[in-house]
Order: structure tokens, then sequence, then C-alpha cells
């Protein structure tokens, strides 16, 4: 959930079943960022797949530069540009399905801040 109205684009040329993995694995990222010391710190996709994170092969992310590599035909460095841009719109609507409120930072490459003062409310399961 953001704190402002936001557009979210989708992810064309991608199975559903792919996209849903992609999100679980960001889905995982974003949970482990904001249990970390670093959760009142800004974050952007790259923090999860770029630096020593840049090695996809193991992961759903793969799926993404594969499509955009196309059997060889696209270069290594546009279809890692475009995984990347990819990946960050499915991050965005990770967030977006989440309980917990983000605010989202603009500038070249789009942040998002976990509000911790609006951590999602847990039932209780006594009566």
């Amino acid at each position: 959930m953001f704190t402002t109205s936001e557009r979210l684009i989708g992810v064309h040329g991608i199975s559903q079943e792919d996209i849903d993995r992609i999100k679980v694995y960001l889905r995982g990222a974003v949970y482990a960022w904001c249990n970390s010391e670093k959760k009142h710190k800004v974050f952007r996709v790259r923090n999860f797949l770029g630096g020593e994170n840049r090695d996809w092969n193991t992961t759903p992310v793969q799926i993404l530069y594969d499509y955009y590599r196309r059997g060889g035909q696209r270069s290594h460095q546009y279809a890692h540009r475009e995984a990347g841009k990819a990946a960050g719109r499915i991050l965005k609507i990770v967030l977006s399905e989440d309980a917990r409120v983000f605010e989202i930072r603009n500038g070249h490459v789009k942040g998002y801040k976990w509000r911790d003062d609006n951590r999602p409310r847990t039932q209780s399961l006594a009566r």
C-alpha cells in the first residue's frame, strides 16, 4: 500500500505463473529488508537485484532476462536493463498489494521507504 495514489504498469509477454513467482521472490526481499537494520532506509529494486545480487541465474528474475534476451537476438546490456525495469514494475505491484504502508521517493530510479509507524494490524487469536 502506498501513501499516495499510484499508477501500476504490468509486464507483458511473461506468463502469470512466472510473474507470480517473481512477485514471491521480490516480496521475500522486501520482508527481509523491512526486518533488518536497513528498515528505515529507502530501497530500490537494484538493492535486491544489483551489485552482489546481480547473478539472477537461480532466481525467478532470470525469466525476465531470458525473455528480453530473446534467444540471443538482443544484447546482454539490453536484456539486463529491460529486465531490471520490468522487475521494478513488478516490485511496485508487490508493494501496492502489501498490508504495510510505503512512501515513494521519486528520482531517476524510484525508491520506497517503509512507514514503520503503520505496521499491519494482526488479529488476536484469543477471545
